[in-house]
């Protein structure tokens, strides 16, 4: 299948039974597909797909090849996509060029090329090469000598990006991905990625900018930012993909998206605060009660429950406890106050206490000491005024559903992370006071979780950076940057991390002139 056209005369000439040559020195005319437009060559021998033109333009549309289980030719081999473009590509509105392999099928994935001047993804579009069977995925190559820009995606949570992947435990080996674009830059934000992935005993493929390496990037400059990523990962045997990337001038990895971040506090069984009725009686251990004070409320921590007064919140057992509440108005004081945590007598624990958003798992305030000062009663001081129970006085600003947790000594926590390391063990014991204004649950709900489960992304957490990652016994990949100045700031990472058997991969970097971290 050929697409292409002259925007002045020309001759177009058959070049043999299935492919046509399109004349030099004649402008060419744009191509563009909209509207929901599919040109699919998929089948049991494969098929070849063609695009020439002076602009490319993808809306909403899709342009697939590979091979479908059935009777093929053993050892067959996919055709290629090849787009040729004078000028620009752009892909935008979920639109898909792609050459898989299905399930059952027979034989090797087919490559897709790609030569441009400037290049655009957006809006949850990709380019990819997937195998689910046991014959290897196709191998991306890009061609540029403009900007590249690979961003955004859809309302439901597909990321924009350009992947290889080997899908189950028995496919075949992941393609590689080579950027060339040595004159130009390369910039991936708002959680658009370039990614090889693997779940099989095969290797991933690997990122190559310039250099034959499997993912492999020759460029001018390149700038991941705002949860732009660029990733290899294993989950199985299979050893994660190499990175290699050549930027003749600079390389910079800024900043974070919160978008799509996996939330592990919206499905958390916590103690609900909002059920218990606060009071506002004088109380020598509560900081602001009494008449005209701040409404609050007292958990007690047993060696054996969770309660208030008479009612049972649950039990008290080797766990971190997670207390949840709803606040109806902006700038509203809070005080979540252990008292009797750090005694001498059995039970005594050592508190770290962290206000989480639940609605966007941000870690909000974390506290492990304070100065018995700072609080009402209840708290013994060890040494300098300081007590080893927690304390935090804030003002939350924005109306929303919120928890507090409590941890001990050693405890931690981040964004998106539910509180890790030590933990509460039964026997344990400590009182919660909690004080809060504007406590209501009126108008106030946790969102739902707008992300499609059967969406795809290889993205690992929130910030822009390089990642070679292992989830299985296979190793993580190597990450080589070569560059004259290289920029890492605002929470980018550079990172080869291994979470199972596997080995985590090497970081080389050479730089020239500066390195800012």
């Amino acid at each position: 299948m050929e697409l292409g056209g002259l925007s002045s005369s020309g001759t177009v000439t058959r070049a043999g039974a299935t492919s046509v040559s399109f004349p030099d020195g004649v402008q060419r005319a744009n191509v563009s597909l909209s509207n929901g437009s599919v040109v699919d060559v998929t089948n049991v021998n494969g098929g070849t797909i063609a695009i020439n033109g002076a602009n490319f333009d993808m809306s909403a549309s899709e342009l697939q090849a590979g091979l479908t289980s059935g009777a093929s030719i053993p050892d067959a081999v996919a055709g290629n996509i090849t787009i040729n473009a004078n000028g620009n590509t752009n892909l935008s509105d979920r639109s898909l060029i792609a050459n898989d392999l299905l399930t059952g099928a027979i034989g090797n994935g087919g490559n897709i090329e790609l030569t441009t001047s400037g290049f655009t993804i957006t809006g949850g579009s990709r380019i990819q090469t997937i195998t689910n069977s046991n014959g290897a995925s196709g191998d991306i190559e890009i061609n540029a000598n403009g900007a590249i820009d690979i961003s955004g995606f859809t309302g439901d949570g597909l990321f924009s990006g350009i992947l290889t992947r080997s899908v189950v435990d028995t496919s075949g080996p992941g393609g590689n991905i080579t950027i060339n674009n040595a004159q130009g830059s390369l910039n991936l934000a708002n959680r658009g990625f370039i990614g090889t992935v693997t779940r099989s005993s095969s290797n991933g493929g690997a990122i190559a900018f310039g250099a034959a390496t499997p993912i492999a990037l020759n460029l001018n400059n390149l700038v991941l930012e705002t949860g732009g990523q660029i990733i290899t990962a294993t989950s199985n045997l299979g050893n994660a993909g190499d990175i290699t990337i050549n930027a003749s001038e600079s390389v910079t990895i800024s900043g974070e998206s919160r978008d799509f971040v996996d939330n592990p506090f919206l499905d958390l069984e916590t103690f609900d605060l909002n059920a218990l009725e606060f009071i506002t009686e004088p109380n020598p251990d509560v900081a602001e009660s009494g008449p005209g004070g701040i409404p609050y409320v007292s958990i007690e921590r047993t060696p054996e429950q969770i309660i208030n007064g008479t009612t049972v919140l649950g039990a008290a057992e080797t766990q971190f406890d997670y207390f949840s509440f709803s606040i109806t108005s902006s700038n509203s004081r809070a005080i979540f106050d252990i008292d009797n945590g750090f005694t001498p007598e059995d039970g005594g624990v050592n508190t770290t206490i962290f206000r989480f958003n639940q609605g966007t798992g941000e870690l909000l305030e974390v506290n492990d000491d304070s100065q018995a000062a700072d609080g009402a009663g209840g708290s013994r001081e060890v040494f300098g005024g300081f007590t080893l129970d927690s304390l935090i006085d804030t003002t939350i600003t924005s109306p929303g559903v919120y928890l507090l947790g409590v941890g001990v000594f050693g405890s931690g926590a981040s964004n998106n992370q539910l509180i890790n390391g030590p933990t509460p063990e039964v026997g344990d014991t400590y009182t919660l006071q909690v004080s809060l204004e504007n406590l209501g649950t009126e108008g106030i709900s946790l969102p739902e979780d707008p992300l499609n489960p059967a969406n795809f992304n290889p993205n690992v957490e929130a910030n822009s950076g390089l990642f070679s990652e292992s989830t299985g016994t296979g190793d993580g990949g190597t990450l080589s940057i070569n560059t004259d100045k290289l920029i890492l700031n605002n929470g980018g990472r550079i990172s080869t991390d291994t979470f199972d058997a596997g080995d985590g991969g090497k970081i080389t970097l050479n730089v020239g002139s500066l390195l800012e971290v």
